[in-house]
């Protein structure tokens, strides 16, 4: 479960839903298509429809938790950070103007040190990456996002780089990524109709993955 957002048993079984933060979906339960979790954890033997947000849910409960005890450490660790210089320029609006301070909320980790970070101005956010000086994987990422939006593949939308300090900034599409959807046990007809829908148009693809 490191470095995951979503655990899913065998057993479970999930619709098409939207699955947004963490998520804990036990065995036998069944969460049913267009429900939606934010931070849940559904029990063995639930049945879950519409839409929960930062709760445990039972089979005939629900207790309602902080956004804070559902979110993991170190995740949710914040930080306030300054939005001068050009990797931020995607702040720089009529509204908010130029500059200032924004809230950093910790995300995800990676390898070698490398973390994400989602960054709040008013309504407007981001993911900001920071690697370690030494992270090889810092170009390969910025080299993948390039590629993979050449031709189509729906992955975050790369806002700005700040290449001697190892950081770049993503457009925020949610927390929930490919990897963690595909934990999901989908049914065989929703996995037929996403793939043909893939098929014939690549901006419908952009319903399965919400980040990379």
């Amino acid at each position: 479960m490191i470095g995951e957002t979503v655990y899913c048993s065998s057993s479970a079984r999930a619709g098409e839903i939207d699955v947004d933060g963490y998520a804990v979906i036990e065995q036998g339960s069944s969460v049913r298509g267009g429900s939606r979790l934010r931070n849940c954890i559904v029990m063995p033997g639930t049945e879950v429809t519409g839409s929960h947000e930062n709760c445990i849910i039972g089979p005939d409960y629900e207790i309602p938790l902080t956004e804070d005890e559902m979110q993991p450490r170190p995740m949710g660790d914040e930080k306030d950070i300054g939005l001068a210089g050009p990797l931020y320029s995607f702040f720089e609006t009529p509204a908010a103007g130029k500059g200032g301070i924004a809230k950093a909320v910790l995300i995800g980790l990676g390898g070698s040190d490398r973390r994400y970070f989602r960054v709040q101005k008013g309504t407007v956010t981001a993911v900001l990456m920071e690697c370690g000086r030494e992270d090889p994987d810092y170009e390969r990422h910025l080299t993948y996002t390039k590629f993979f939006h050449s031709h189509g593949v729906p992955v975050p939308r790369l806002l700005g780089t700040d290449e001697p300090n190892r950081r770049a900034l993503f457009e925020d599409l949610g927390d929930l990524s490919l990897h963690s959807w595909l934990r999901f046990p989908h049914d065989a007809d929703i996995v037929e109709a996403l793939y043909r829908a893939c098929s014939t148009s690549s901006s419908a693809c952009t319903a399965v993955p919400r980040s990379m």
